[in-house]
C-alpha cells in the first residue's frame, strides 16, 4: 500500500522550535487534514526534501533521502496558493502537465477529457493564464496535478478557497483515481471531507483521531481558537439537550434523525 509516513520530525529555525518530534501517516485511499497554529507548511517543505529536518520521512516504505528523492517526488504533487506559472497560456500549462508520467496516448486523452469537463476548463482553454481569475487559476493548479496521477495530493490552505460544489468534484474525482488528498488547512470546515484530522500545537501533534469522533474534543478546539464546522456545533449542541446522541457531518443527516 502507498503511504507517506513521517517518524520523529524536528526542525529548527533561527533556533525556534518549529517542529519537535512530529509524527504522522497517511495511508492510499485514507484523506487526512491537518490543522495547527504552525509548522504546517514547513511539513511540506521536508516531505519535498527541500528543509533538512531530523527524524525520518518515508514514501511507500522507502526512507527518502538525498540519492532517491527525486525519483519518490513523482507520488505526490503540492498545491499551494502561488498562481505564477510558466507558461503563458492555459492550453501550454495543461499540455506540459499532460507529458508527464502517463505513457499511453488513449489514457492520456481519455482523462484529459474528463478533467476539462469536470472542472470547466475548456471555456478558459485558449486564454492567457494572466487572464485567469484567482480561483479559475487555482482550479488550473489543480487539474494540472492531477494530469500528473500523483498517489497524493497535498493541498496547502487552498480547498477553502473553493465553494461546497468543487471541494465535491475533487474528492470524488480523486477518489474514483486512486488519489489521497492530504489536507493542509486552518478551516476545520474543509476537513469534514477527510477521515482523519491531526491538530498541531507548538510543533507537537496535540490530538489526532478520526472524523467525526476527534470533534467530540470540542473544549481543545476551542482553546486552540478554532471554529468547529457549523453542522458538527449544532450536533454536540442537541446533545446537551438530549436530542442526539451522535455528531453529523451533514445537515439531512441531523435533520432527519432529529425530527424523526
Amino acid at each position: 500500500m502507498k503511504s507517506i509516513v513521517l517518524n520523529d520530525i524536528s526542525y529548527k529555525k533561527d533556533k525556534v522550535t518549529i517542529l519537535n518530534n512530529l509524527s504522522l501517516e497517511v495511508r492510499e485511499g485514507h484523506p487526512i487534514s491537518i490543522i495547527g497554529d504552525s509548522g504546517k507548511t514547513t511539513i511540506i517543505r521536508i516531505i519535498e526534501h527541500k528543509l533538512a529536518s531530523e527524524g525520518e520521512i518515508k514514501i511507500n516504505g522507502i526512507p527518502v533521502n538525498d540519492d532517491n528523492f527525486r525519483l519518490l517526488s513523482k507520488y505526490y504533487k503540492v498545491v499551494d496558493k502561488d498562481i505564477k506559472f510558466k507558461r503563458k497560456k492555459v492550453k501550454e500549462e495543461i499540455l506540459h502537465s499532460l507529458s508527464k508520467n502517463v505513457d499511453e496516448i488513449k489514457t492520456k486523452k481519455e482523462m484529459l477529457g474528463t478533467l476539462l469537463n469536470k472542472f470547466d476548463i475548456f471555456p478558459i482553454m485558449n486564454l492567457e493564464i494572466e487572464r485567469l481569475g484567482r480561483i479559475e487559476s487555482y482550479i488550473l493548479k489543480i487539474v494540472c496535478a492531477l494530469i500528473e496521477k500523483p498517489a497524493f495530493l497535498i493541498l496547502d490552505n487552498i480547498l477553502e478557497e473553493f465553494n461546497k460544489n468543487t471541494r465535491n468534484k475533487i474528492f470524488k474525482y480523486c477518489k474514483k483515481n486512486r488519489i489521497t488528498i492530504v489536507n493542509i488547512t486552518s478551516n476545520l470546515e474543509t476537513s469534514l471531507d477527510t477521515e482523519y484530522l491531526y491538530c498541531l500545537y507548538k510543533g507537537k501533534v496535540i490530538l489526532e483521531g478520526n472524523i467525526p469522533e476527534v470533534f467530540k474534543e470540542e473544549r481543545i478546539f476551542k482553546r486552540l481558537g478554532y471554529n468547529l464546522p457549523f453542522i458538527v456545533d449544532m450536533s454536540i449542541q442537541l446533545g446537551y439537550y438530549e436530542l442526539t446522541d451522535k455528531i453529523y457531518l451533514d445537515k439531512d443527516g441531523l435533520v432527519r434523525d432529529v425530527w424523526k
